[in-house]
């Protein structure tokens, strides 16, 4: 019989924030969107030195603007939206108390088999599962041991759907 871990804690805005930036991240970062924004953002620079020799300042405010969108603003916004997000949860600010072993997990009654977990992320800090639609983040920092962590990750090893962040 495989051990079972039992770990629990708040969900609470900074956790959500926290984990919303790292998928974010992590998909923007292995996304071939970001050659797509890479090309406009070139696009938008080359229009900057057009706009101040020609004089041209609608194009010169447009420019700008999108540079500071990408360079500046972009995560800014996305956290303004997700705290909106966090704020229509059910669970918002409740305490999840997870239970997992070798064939499943379970959060606040409700049983998820790893064989349904399409992949998952190991960051530094954590684990990223995605399941169905969604990605659920564990934090190392909420295991109990290194050990109860380590444990984790090898159960989940076992079902190969590992995919290696770099």
């Amino acid at each position: 019989m495989s051990k079972s871990i039992k770990i629990s804690f708040i969900y609470d805005k900074e956790h959500f924030l926290d984990f919303t930036k790292k998928v974010y991240d992590y998909e923007m970062k292995h996304s071939s969107k970001r050659y797509i924004g890479w090309f406009f953002i070139a696009l938008t620079q080359f229009g900057i030195v057009s706009a101040l020799k020609h004089n041209a300042y609608g194009l010169l405010y447009i420019s700008t603007f999108l540079l500071l969108y990408w360079y500046m603003l972009r995560w800014q916004l996305r956290k303004l939206l997700a705290i909106r997000i966090f704020e229509k949860l059910p669970n918002k600010n409740q305490k999840l108390s997870i239970t997992i072993n070798k064939k499943e997990f379970t959060i606040n009654d409700t049983n998820i088999p790893f064989s349904e977990i399409a992949r998952y992320l190991k960051l530094p800090d954590g684990v990223i599962l995605y399941y169905h639609n969604t990605a659920v983040f564990f934090p190392k920092s909420v295991f109990n041991t290194i050990e109860d962590y380590d444990l984790f990750l090898s159960y989940l090893k076992s079902y190969d759907k590992y995919e290696t962040h770099s």
